[in-house]
């Protein structure tokens, strides 16, 4: 804190004593991030993550670190068998370098979560306005349940295992372009308060966006989608970009609301129970073959399916693609912590 001497002036020494520990301690954290050995490279997030518990000025720069740090090159190893009691020294230091990651992202998580308590006031571990770029990374587990970040950017991102969204609020955009799902993907309560982009990402395990709303576009064109995804109960504010989106398994849109534009011509879409905003704009939106909005008012109207549907060549309410596991080398993410319609 500065300080004032007898003479009325500050004293900047306190200053540059705060300049002096900041260079120090990113110095040191920086310094054993790059470390050869994986206990120095944990201790050195750690120290990154204290610099920027005690100095909220250098927050977008940890996070900057330890994003950049997740963005480098990385194989998931393989589990261990238990018939190999002796695995080579290139297994064990996959699976130490695993171990820092994973403490990276948890570190990302905790300072991204408000986590308000029973006044409503954000834990003092949570940093706002807080910008996140893992493009391009490999993301193992990755949970960011209840995360508020600025913007996020995960174009191109391989999510290994789990990935969890659930209750999430992006501020800013948030970009998911050429991502990819391994496993079951959770944005189940999440909320976009801008645009979000998923073109072309690829969904292999069963895909959540119940309750979710997205006030700003939401842009899906071309996305893959090879197990169970759920739309049930949410809300586009903005346009519903789904041309050119294949999907493999059941598609439940049910109970959903559209304020905007739609386009969502894939004939194994369930849109029951939906409600469309301004029935009569009808220039901007594509529905499935045989359904039709139903005008109650001049404001809101049902979608109905008017007639049988027509089916897929592959099976009834389905779409022919071309999605296999195969193509990434990584079966579909398993067990459900629980599954609801």
């Amino acid at each position: 804190r500065p300080t004032t001497s007898r003479f009325g002036r500050i004293s900047p020494r306190p200053a540059l004593a705060d300049r002096r520990a900041v260079t120090e301690l990113y110095g040191l954290g920086a310094n054993q991030l790059g470390s050869e050995r994986a206990p120095v490279r944990m201790a050195g997030v750690y120290a990154l993550d204290q610099l920027g518990q005690c100095y909220p000025d250098q927050r977008q720069t940890v996070v900057d670190v330890l994003c950049g740090y997740l963005r480098m090159p990385f194989a998931v190893p393989p589990q261990l068998r238990s018939d190999r009691p002796y695995p080579s020294d290139r297994e064990l230091a996959a699976r130490e370098e695993l171990q820092v990651r994973m403490a990276v992202q948890r570190v990302l998580a905790n300072h991204l979560r408000p986590a308000e308590d029973a006044s409503g006031r954000p834990a003092a571990t949570f940093w706002p306005d807080i910008d996140v770029d893992l493009s391009h990374a490999v993301l193992v587990d990755l949970d960011l349940t209840g995360c508020r970040p600025r913007t996020a950017r995960l174009s191109g991102a391989r999510f290994s295992g789990f990935a969890w969204f659930a209750g999430a609020t992006f501020e800013g955009p948030a970009w998911f372009v050429d991502a990819t799902f391994d496993g079951h993907a959770w944005f189940e309560n999440s909320r976009f308060l801008s645009p979000a982009w998923f073109l072309n990402a690829r969904f292999l395990g069963e895909t959540r966006f119940k309750e979710s709303r997205f006030d700003g576009d939401a842009w899906f064109l071309h996305a893959q989608f090879a197990g169970q995804t759920k739309f049930t109960g949410s809300e586009f504010r903005g346009a519903a970009r789904f041309g050119g989106a294949l999907f493999a398994g059941e598609a439940r849109f049910r109970e959903v609301e559209f304020h905007g534009a739609a386009e969502l011509p894939q004939p194994d879409i369930d849109l029951r129970a939906s409600l469309v905003r301004r029935p009569s704009d009808t220039t901007h939106r594509t529905w499935p073959p045989g359904w039709r909005v139903r005008e109650t008012d001049s404001l809101v109207g049902n979608l109905e399916l008017a007639e049988a549907a027509p089916t897929s060549p592959v099976g009834p309410g389905r779409v022919a693609t071309g999605l296999v596991d195969g193509d990434t080398g990584a079966e579909p993410g398993s067990g459900d912590p629980g599954s609801t319609p």
